[in-house]
């Protein structure tokens, strides 16, 4: 399968720029635009990641991270019914997903999944229209079935069951309402469409905010328990105890949601969470919070809460988790980026949140190395001088590794596009190779005029 989809992937990539009458494989309107442009090819469904459609402003990068949610909760989707089965022999789950693979190329990445024997009337839960009319789920008697199931599944995901209210019609779903469950002609449920499994952040908890006065930016907001949460401007300046963070950028008309999700680490942890807002029987996060398709339903404005509160506690909470946990492992580990992020997501913290991550190191580096100058004049305190340079050489060989790790992500997302623009010109396969020979030579560290070679600091 995976041969065959890399084959294929190669021709629709290399194609992508050219008019339709002169490529191989053509594309097909099957409804949706936020899942991308559309290819069947062998008996195989393939989604294009193209910024041009849906909510991602333009960006290949914002399209190819909501394509790679898809495939990262059909995952999670898969292990919960697979759990459900071996926790509980009684409970037999009626829901599989599809064969699937990611595959990135030339900086394009699709999405390809063996195409189903779908018939009219196999959708049972979920919206096949952007909830133009309500979502199905509860409408007959063969949707009920599969809609307990899918918020079976939800809920040992951590995610609550939600209100979906279209005219005065309602649903409730485990998941958000545009994934879908389908009953194909074999009777075998099968679940699509998941790019959307995982709940957003909280946006102006992480964005930076700026004023509408002066267009200048704002303090972040506070975490809860901060002396500065309720005052304003040099007071709350003076008053705020919150641990420095780095936010991320501002993005128009809060579409980040497609885009800004939790990982499902923190959904684990947060998961039993009591929110004091009366929804008992809904207990988790919303995956629909934030989105038009729930803003209507009666419990939309406590799930938005709970997205607040579980943000504050990733950024108040598990972000500083992450920077200890950094600390504390062996300062020759750090070679591969691999396990850096591997610490990051199991506590539920994004790689997008590094920034916050190594201000955290940053300000403690220089707390401890204006500790280390007082105790370094004092010959008696010389135990706690080497202890507090110990603790220095940690924390800069953390925030070193978070750099490196920023500075190598950032690099690819430089090749990615680069290798776009040339493929939009033509290139071919020497093009290609010298442009790659090129982007590696200029991230190569320099000899300088003394023969000295690029440091970190320099990096």
């Amino acid at each position: 399968f995976l041969n065959r989809v890399v084959s294929i992937v190669d021709v629709i990539v290399r194609d992508h720029f050219k008019p339709l009458s002169e490529r191989v494989h053509r594309p097909v309107g099957m409804g949706g635009i936020a899942g991308g442009t559309k290819y069947i090819v062998d008996n195989i469904l393939f989604k294009f990641a193209n910024p041009t459609e849906g909510p991602y402003l333009g960006s290949y990068e914002l399209a190819n991270k909501a394509t790679g949610h898809d495939l990262r909760g059909a995952i999670s989707i898969f292990h919960a019914i697979e759990d459900a089965r071996t926790d509980d022999e009684e409970v037999i789950v009626n829901l599989n997903t599809s064969l699937m693979a990611l595959v990135d190329h030339l900086g394009f990445r699709v999405h390809a999944q063996t195409l189903l024997d779908l018939g009219p009337g196999s959708l049972k839960v979920g919206s096949g229209d952007a909830c133009d009319t309500v979502p199905h789920g509860a409408r007959d008697g063969t949707e009920l079935p599969v809609n307990d199931a899918m918020c079976m599944i939800a809920r040992r995901l951590g995610l609550a069951v939600h209100e979906i209210k279209v005219g005065n019609d309602t649903v409730r779903l485990g998941f958000g309402a545009d994934v879908e469950a389908h009953v194909d002609e074999n009777g075998v449920g099968r679940v699509l469409d998941t790019a959307r499994v995982f709940p957003p952040e909280h946006y102006s908890t992480t964005t930076v905010q700026t004023s509408k006065k002066t267009g200048k930016k704002l303090m972040a907001k506070c975490f809860p328990g901060c002396p500065g949460r309720k005052l304003k401007g040099k007071e709350k300046k003076k008053a705020c105890v919150c641990p420095p963070r780095e936010l991320l950028s501002v993005v128009d008309d809060n579409l980040s949601i497609y885009w800004r999700l939790l990982r499902p680490e923190l959904l684990t942890v947060l998961k039993d969470k009591d929110y004091g807002d009366g929804l008992e029987e809904a207990k988790g996060l919303s995956s629909d919070g934030f989105s038009r398709f729930a803003a209507t339903g009666s419990d939309s404005a406590k799930h938005n809460a709970r997205l607040r509160v579980a943000t504050e506690f990733l950024m108040n909470v598990q972000v500083p988790a992450a920077a200890c946990a950094l600390v504390a492992r062996p300062t020759n580990r750090w070679a591969d980026g691999a396990e850096l992020t591997v610490v990051f997501h199991r506590l539920g913290v994004n790689m997008r949140h590094a920034g916050a991550v190594w201000s955290l190191l940053n300000s403690k580096c220089k707390k401890l190395r204006a500790e280390c100058e007082k105790l370094g004049s004092d010959p008696s305190k010389k135990t706690e001088w080497e202890e507090a340079k110990q603790a220095l050489r940690e924390h800069e060989s953390a925030r070193r590794a978070v750099v490196q790790e920023m500075f190598v992500r950032a690099a690819k997302n430089l090749l990615r596009r680069d290798l776009r623009g040339v493929m939009e010109m033509g290139a071919g396969a020497h093009e290609i190779v010298e442009l790659v020979s090129k982007a590696f030579t200029g991230l190569t560290p320099t000899a300088s005029a003394d023969g000295a070679g690029a440091n970190d600091t320099d990096v």
